[in-house]
Protein backbone atom coordinates (compact mmCIF):
# COMPACT_ATOMS: atom_id res chain seq x y z
CA UNK A 1 0.00 0.00 0.00
CA UNK A 2 1.22 3.31 -0.48
CA UNK A 3 1.60 6.07 1.93
CA UNK A 4 -2.37 7.91 0.85
CA UNK A 5 -4.07 4.63 0.87
CA UNK A 6 -3.54 3.08 4.42
CA UNK A 7 -6.49 5.16 6.34
CA UNK A 8 -6.92 2.68 9.30
CA UNK A 9 -4.35 0.21 10.85
CA UNK A 10 -6.96 -1.30 12.61
CA UNK A 11 -7.63 -4.56 10.34
CA UNK A 12 -3.82 -4.99 10.68
CA UNK A 13 -1.39 -7.34 12.78
CA UNK A 14 1.76 -6.70 11.77
CA UNK A 15 2.93 -3.32 9.28
CA UNK A 16 6.47 -3.57 7.82
CA UNK A 17 8.42 -0.27 6.62
CA UNK A 18 10.53 -1.73 3.61
CA UNK A 19 13.50 0.65 2.49
CA UNK A 20 11.55 3.39 4.12
CA UNK A 21 12.24 7.00 3.94
CA UNK A 22 11.63 8.80 7.36
CA UNK A 23 8.30 10.31 7.83
CA UNK A 24 8.05 14.03 6.84
CA UNK A 25 5.79 16.68 8.33
CA UNK A 26 3.53 15.80 5.10
CA UNK A 27 3.05 12.46 6.32
CA UNK A 28 2.52 13.44 9.92
CA UNK A 29 -1.26 12.61 9.58
CA UNK A 30 0.04 8.72 8.71
CA UNK A 31 3.02 8.71 11.61
CA UNK A 32 -0.17 9.12 14.26
CA UNK A 33 -1.84 6.21 12.61
CA UNK A 34 1.42 4.11 12.91
CA UNK A 35 2.33 5.42 16.45
CA UNK A 36 -1.39 4.40 17.47
CA UNK A 37 -1.25 1.15 16.39
CA UNK A 38 2.09 0.26 17.89
CA UNK A 39 0.53 1.70 20.94
CA UNK A 40 -1.85 -0.07 21.04
CA UNK A 41 -0.28 -3.86 20.30
CA UNK A 42 0.60 -4.10 17.02
CA UNK A 43 3.76 -5.21 15.59
CA UNK A 44 6.08 -2.97 13.60
CA UNK A 45 9.50 -4.06 11.50
CA UNK A 46 11.29 -1.32 10.18
CA UNK A 47 14.06 -2.32 7.29
CA UNK A 48 16.29 1.70 6.78
CA UNK A 49 16.88 2.47 3.32
CA UNK A 50 20.64 3.69 2.11
CA UNK A 51 19.64 6.03 -0.16
CA UNK A 52 19.20 8.83 3.02
CA UNK A 53 21.65 10.57 5.21
CA UNK A 54 21.08 8.68 8.69
CA UNK A 55 21.00 11.78 10.46
CA UNK A 56 17.85 13.11 9.01
CA UNK A 57 16.41 9.84 10.93
CA UNK A 58 17.03 11.84 14.30
CA UNK A 59 14.80 14.56 12.92
CA UNK A 60 11.92 12.98 11.10
CA UNK A 61 8.60 11.30 13.20
CA UNK A 62 10.04 8.21 13.10
CA UNK A 63 12.68 8.58 15.47
CA UNK A 64 10.11 8.17 18.59
CA UNK A 65 9.56 4.65 17.24
CA UNK A 66 13.00 3.81 16.42
CA UNK A 67 14.88 1.53 19.14
CA UNK A 68 17.63 4.02 19.43
CA UNK A 69 19.86 7.11 18.46
CA UNK A 70 20.63 7.05 14.92
CA UNK A 71 25.14 7.35 14.63
CA UNK A 72 25.67 7.43 11.31
CA UNK A 73 26.24 5.36 7.88
CA UNK A 74 29.13 2.29 7.55
CA UNK A 75 30.37 1.37 4.18
CA UNK A 76 32.46 -1.72 4.02
CA UNK A 77 31.74 -1.98 0.21
CA UNK A 78 34.07 0.38 -0.62
CA UNK A 79 37.06 -0.97 0.86
CA UNK A 80 40.64 -2.53 -0.78
CA UNK A 81 40.46 -6.07 -0.23
CA UNK A 82 37.68 -8.64 -0.95
CA UNK A 83 37.31 -10.35 2.70
CA UNK A 84 36.49 -6.75 4.24
CA UNK A 85 33.84 -5.44 1.58
CA UNK A 86 31.35 -6.81 3.86
CA UNK A 87 30.06 -8.01 7.31
CA UNK A 88 28.00 -11.01 8.66
CA UNK A 89 25.96 -11.64 11.80
CA UNK A 90 27.31 -12.81 15.06
CA UNK A 91 26.42 -12.80 18.80
CA UNK A 92 22.85 -14.01 17.57
CA UNK A 93 20.69 -14.48 20.86
CA UNK A 94 19.03 -17.73 19.71
CA UNK A 95 17.44 -17.74 23.19
CA UNK A 96 15.18 -15.00 22.00
CA UNK A 97 11.53 -16.19 20.38
CA UNK A 98 11.81 -14.58 16.92
CA UNK A 99 15.62 -16.38 16.52
CA UNK A 100 15.14 -19.51 18.33
CA UNK A 101 14.32 -21.45 15.14
CA UNK A 102 17.64 -20.32 13.29
CA UNK A 103 20.28 -22.16 16.07
CA UNK A 104 20.11 -25.45 14.01
CA UNK A 105 21.10 -24.99 10.50
CA UNK A 106 17.71 -26.70 8.80
CA UNK A 107 16.21 -23.29 8.34
CA UNK A 108 18.60 -21.70 6.90
CA UNK A 109 22.49 -19.76 8.64
CA UNK A 110 22.39 -16.46 9.11
CA UNK A 111 25.37 -15.83 9.54
CA UNK A 112 26.30 -16.59 5.71
CA UNK A 113 24.44 -13.12 4.49
CA UNK A 114 26.50 -10.46 3.29
CA UNK A 115 25.64 -6.88 4.60
CA UNK A 116 27.43 -4.04 3.11
CA UNK A 117 26.09 -0.71 4.35
CA UNK A 118 24.15 -0.01 6.85
CA UNK A 119 23.43 2.46 9.87
CA UNK A 120 24.91 2.47 13.06
CA UNK A 121 22.64 2.65 16.31
CA UNK A 122 22.96 3.21 19.90
CA UNK A 123 20.65 1.12 21.58
CA UNK A 124 18.19 2.96 23.87
CA UNK A 125 17.58 1.90 27.40
CA UNK A 126 14.65 -0.27 27.05
CA UNK A 127 16.00 -2.01 23.34
CA UNK A 128 16.95 -5.47 23.60
CA UNK A 129 19.76 -6.43 20.88
CA UNK A 130 19.32 -9.66 19.01
CA UNK A 131 22.17 -9.92 17.07
CA UNK A 132 25.30 -8.17 15.88
CA UNK A 133 27.32 -7.48 12.85
CA UNK A 134 31.01 -8.74 12.92
CA UNK A 135 32.14 -5.24 13.86
CA UNK A 136 30.30 -4.82 16.78
CA UNK A 137 27.61 -2.86 15.77
CA UNK A 138 23.95 -3.63 16.38
CA UNK A 139 21.96 -5.67 13.32
CA UNK A 140 18.78 -6.59 15.04
CA UNK A 141 17.01 -4.59 17.31
CA UNK A 142 13.76 -5.45 19.84
CA UNK A 143 12.07 -2.09 21.32
CA UNK A 144 8.60 -2.26 23.16
CA UNK A 145 6.42 0.33 22.96
CA UNK A 146 2.96 0.41 25.52
CA UNK A 147 1.87 -3.13 23.97
CA UNK A 148 3.72 -2.80 20.88
CA UNK A 149 6.71 -4.02 19.67
CA UNK A 150 9.38 -2.61 16.86
CA UNK A 151 11.88 -4.67 15.22
CA UNK A 152 14.67 -3.05 13.22
CA UNK A 153 16.80 -3.44 11.20
CA UNK A 154 19.53 -1.10 10.24
CA UNK A 155 19.94 -1.67 6.77
CA UNK A 156 17.83 -1.83 3.19
CA UNK A 157 16.60 -5.01 1.51
CA UNK A 158 18.25 -4.51 -1.62
CA UNK A 159 21.85 -5.65 -3.06
CA UNK A 160 23.96 -2.14 -2.56
CA UNK A 161 22.71 -3.29 1.47
CA UNK A 162 22.78 -6.79 1.62
CA UNK A 163 22.59 -10.24 0.04
CA UNK A 164 20.38 -11.32 3.05
CA UNK A 165 17.14 -11.61 0.35
CA UNK A 166 18.96 -14.26 -1.72
CA UNK A 167 19.54 -17.05 1.18
CA UNK A 168 18.02 -19.39 1.96
CA UNK A 169 17.23 -18.42 5.42
CA UNK A 170 15.32 -14.79 4.26
CA UNK A 171 11.80 -16.87 3.65
CA UNK A 172 11.74 -18.37 7.00
CA UNK A 173 13.47 -15.35 9.15
CA UNK A 174 10.39 -13.24 7.42
CA UNK A 175 7.64 -15.86 8.16
CA UNK A 176 8.51 -15.93 11.58
CA UNK A 177 9.12 -12.15 11.84
CA UNK A 178 5.60 -11.51 11.01
CA UNK A 179 4.34 -14.42 13.27
CA UNK A 180 6.20 -13.36 16.42
CA UNK A 181 4.96 -9.33 15.86
CA UNK A 182 1.30 -10.77 14.96
CA UNK A 183 0.57 -13.24 17.84
CA UNK A 184 2.48 -11.21 20.60
CA UNK A 185 4.41 -13.86 21.89
CA UNK A 186 5.30 -12.91 25.08
CA UNK A 187 8.70 -14.18 27.70
CA UNK A 188 7.01 -16.57 29.56
CA UNK A 189 6.71 -18.81 26.43
CA UNK A 190 10.39 -19.38 26.09
CA UNK A 191 12.68 -21.39 28.33
CA UNK A 192 14.63 -18.59 30.91
CA UNK A 193 17.75 -19.71 32.08
CA UNK A 194 19.42 -18.31 35.70
CA UNK A 195 20.44 -14.66 35.19
CA UNK A 196 18.31 -13.49 32.82
CA UNK A 197 15.76 -11.02 33.31
CA UNK A 198 12.03 -12.10 33.34
CA UNK A 199 8.48 -10.20 31.90
CA UNK A 200 5.86 -12.02 32.84
CA UNK A 201 2.18 -10.69 31.99
CA UNK A 202 -0.87 -10.87 33.94
CA UNK A 203 -4.16 -10.67 32.33
CA UNK A 204 -5.60 -8.20 34.45
CA UNK A 205 -4.93 -4.95 36.07
CA UNK A 206 -3.07 -5.23 39.37
CA UNK A 207 -2.94 -2.46 42.05
CA UNK A 208 0.12 -2.18 44.39
CA UNK A 209 3.27 -4.35 44.25
CA UNK A 210 3.78 -7.85 44.07
CA UNK A 211 5.61 -10.36 45.80
CA UNK A 212 7.99 -12.65 43.78
CA UNK A 213 9.07 -15.13 46.10
CA UNK A 214 12.33 -17.40 44.97
CA UNK A 215 13.08 -21.23 44.83
CA UNK A 216 14.41 -20.65 48.19
CA UNK A 217 12.07 -18.06 49.34
CA UNK A 218 13.49 -15.10 49.14
CA UNK A 219 11.55 -12.11 48.57
CA UNK A 220 11.08 -9.20 46.45
CA UNK A 221 8.43 -6.59 45.87
CA UNK A 222 7.95 -5.50 42.46
CA UNK A 223 6.21 -2.63 40.67
CA UNK A 224 3.59 -3.54 38.01
CA UNK A 225 3.37 -1.63 35.01
CA UNK A 226 -0.60 -1.72 34.07
CA UNK A 227 -1.77 -1.42 30.65
CA UNK A 228 -5.21 -1.47 28.99
CA UNK A 229 -6.43 -4.19 31.55
CA UNK A 230 -3.11 -6.08 31.90
CA UNK A 231 0.20 -5.58 34.30
CA UNK A 232 3.71 -6.31 33.22
CA UNK A 233 6.24 -7.68 35.59
CA UNK A 234 9.23 -7.33 35.57
CA UNK A 235 12.22 -9.62 37.04
CA UNK A 236 15.82 -8.55 37.03
CA UNK A 237 16.91 -10.94 39.70
CA UNK A 238 16.61 -14.88 38.72
CA UNK A 239 20.13 -15.92 40.39
CA UNK A 240 18.98 -19.69 41.15
CA UNK A 241 17.20 -22.35 39.22
CA UNK A 242 13.86 -23.63 40.26
CA UNK A 243 10.08 -22.37 40.30
CA UNK A 244 9.15 -18.56 41.32
CA UNK A 245 5.96 -17.45 42.48
CA UNK A 246 4.44 -13.78 42.07
CA UNK A 247 2.05 -13.42 44.96
CA UNK A 248 -0.56 -10.70 45.50
CA UNK A 249 -2.27 -10.75 48.67
CA UNK A 250 -2.81 -14.23 49.92
CA UNK A 251 -3.07 -15.01 46.06
CA UNK A 252 -0.78 -16.62 43.58
CA UNK A 253 -1.21 -15.20 40.70
CA UNK A 254 2.13 -16.49 38.45
CA UNK A 255 4.66 -18.63 37.97
CA UNK A 256 7.58 -19.51 35.89
CA UNK A 257 10.20 -22.09 36.10
CA UNK A 258 14.09 -20.69 35.53
CA UNK A 259 16.52 -23.55 34.36
CA UNK A 260 20.02 -24.00 34.34
CA UNK A 261 22.49 -23.35 30.78
CA UNK A 262 22.39 -26.63 29.32
CA UNK A 263 24.94 -25.57 26.91
CA UNK A 264 28.73 -27.11 28.13
CA UNK A 265 30.67 -25.21 30.29
CA UNK A 266 34.15 -24.29 30.65
CA UNK A 267 36.16 -27.57 30.90
CA UNK A 268 39.41 -26.39 31.23
CA UNK A 269 40.88 -28.03 34.73
CA UNK A 270 39.86 -25.65 37.66
CA UNK A 271 43.06 -24.89 40.33
CA UNK A 272 43.07 -25.66 43.87
CA UNK A 273 41.95 -22.36 44.86
CA UNK A 274 38.82 -22.37 42.34
CA UNK A 275 37.90 -25.84 43.86
CA UNK A 276 38.19 -24.31 47.48
CA UNK A 277 36.39 -21.16 46.35
CA UNK A 278 33.16 -23.47 45.72
CA UNK A 279 32.62 -24.88 49.19
CA UNK A 280 34.26 -22.06 51.64
CA UNK A 281 31.61 -22.75 54.13
CA UNK A 282 32.39 -26.63 54.57
CA UNK A 283 36.11 -25.66 54.69
CA UNK A 284 37.23 -28.60 52.73
CA UNK A 285 40.37 -30.59 52.48
CA UNK A 286 41.90 -31.10 48.91
CA UNK A 287 43.60 -33.98 48.13
CA UNK A 288 45.45 -35.31 44.97
CA UNK A 289 47.46 -38.37 44.06
CA UNK A 290 51.14 -37.15 43.88
CA UNK A 291 52.10 -39.86 41.08
CA UNK A 292 50.50 -42.18 38.17
CA UNK A 293 51.10 -44.80 40.13
CA UNK A 294 49.34 -43.94 43.44
CA UNK A 295 45.83 -44.56 43.91
CA UNK A 296 43.50 -42.26 44.38
CA UNK A 297 41.38 -44.47 46.48
CA UNK A 298 44.73 -44.41 48.88
CA UNK A 299 45.05 -41.31 49.60
CA UNK A 300 41.19 -40.83 50.09
CA UNK A 301 41.63 -43.68 52.90
CA UNK A 302 44.62 -42.31 54.44
CA UNK A 303 43.14 -38.73 54.56
CA UNK A 304 39.79 -40.20 55.66
CA UNK A 305 41.37 -42.52 58.49
CA UNK A 306 44.71 -41.46 58.61
CA UNK A 307 48.50 -43.25 58.36
CA UNK A 308 47.82 -46.68 58.66
CA UNK A 309 50.52 -47.71 62.07
CA UNK A 310 49.74 -51.35 61.96
CA UNK A 311 52.69 -52.29 59.47
CA UNK A 312 55.27 -49.82 61.11
CA UNK A 313 54.16 -51.94 64.54
CA UNK A 314 54.96 -55.23 63.39
CA UNK A 315 58.25 -54.46 62.08
CA UNK A 316 58.99 -52.00 65.44
CA UNK A 317 58.13 -55.15 67.30
CA UNK A 318 60.63 -57.67 64.93
CA UNK A 319 63.04 -55.55 65.02
CA UNK A 320 62.91 -55.77 69.12
CA UNK A 321 62.83 -59.31 69.37
CA UNK A 322 66.18 -59.57 67.48
CA UNK A 323 67.59 -57.31 69.61
CA UNK A 324 67.02 -58.48 72.69
CA UNK A 325 67.63 -62.07 71.56
CA UNK A 326 71.03 -60.15 70.66
CA UNK A 327 71.42 -58.79 73.77
CA UNK A 328 70.87 -62.34 75.82
CA UNK A 329 73.38 -63.55 73.98
CA UNK A 330 71.12 -66.33 71.81
CA UNK A 331 72.75 -66.50 68.74
CA UNK A 332 76.33 -67.09 70.94
CA UNK A 333 75.28 -69.70 73.23
CA UNK A 334 73.50 -71.34 70.50
CA UNK A 335 76.65 -72.44 68.64
CA UNK A 336 78.24 -72.46 71.82
CA UNK A 337 75.83 -75.78 72.49
CA UNK A 338 76.20 -77.26 68.94
CA UNK A 339 80.05 -76.95 69.17
CA UNK A 340 80.03 -78.96 72.35
CA UNK A 341 76.99 -80.91 71.72
CA UNK A 342 73.63 -80.22 73.25
CA UNK A 343 73.04 -81.71 77.19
Amino acid sequence: ATRASVEDLSDYSVVCLVNFLPFSERDRALFYRVEQFVNSGGGLSIFLTEKINPADYQHSLLNSLLPGEVLGKKDFSATNTKETQFVSLTQIDFRHLLMSEFRESKKGDLTLAHFFSFSDFKPSGDTKILAKFTDGSPAILERTINRGRVILFPFGLNPLSTDLQFKAVFVPLIHKLVRYLATQEMEEKREYLVGEAVERKIQKKVAGNILCLSPSGAKEYLEPKNLRGEALVVIRETNEPGIYKMIRGNEEIDCFAVNVNTEESNVERSNETQLASLFKEAKPVLISATSEKERLSSVILQSRYGQELWKACLWMAFILMILEMVIRGWPFSFWEKRKHGFS
